[in-house]
């Protein structure tokens, strides 16, 4: 899976679960994959970063009504590869 598909497949589980919105989106094929996805979700930004020399996932996400991208970042969670589990997906 590249970082594209895993944009997708964000916003495909997101549909269901609440409204968002795509505050940025950058994906550089030809540095090992590497990708940045920010959204906005029930006040929060959630922002995913890919490093793909390293396949790691990075999910941070701001204090309540912060504006993008002046934000206070909290580290959730870093995981090898770009597949969430529903225990992940559920924080968003």
């Amino acid at each position: 899976m590249n970082f594209q598909q895993f944009k997708n497949e964000i916003e495909e589980k997101l549909i269901y679960k609440s409204t968002f919105e795509l505050q940025e989106f950058s994906y550089l094929p030809y540095v090992f994959g590497h990708g940045i996805v920010v959204y906005r979700v029930s006040g929060h930004i959630f922002r995913f970063s890919y490093d793909g020399k390293d396949n790691l996932l990075t999910c941070e996400r701001s204090n309540v009504h912060e504006k993008y991208p002046k934000c206070n970042w909290t580290t959730l969670f870093q995981i090898s590869g770009l597949i969430l589990n529903e225990e992940q997906i559920d924080i968003l």
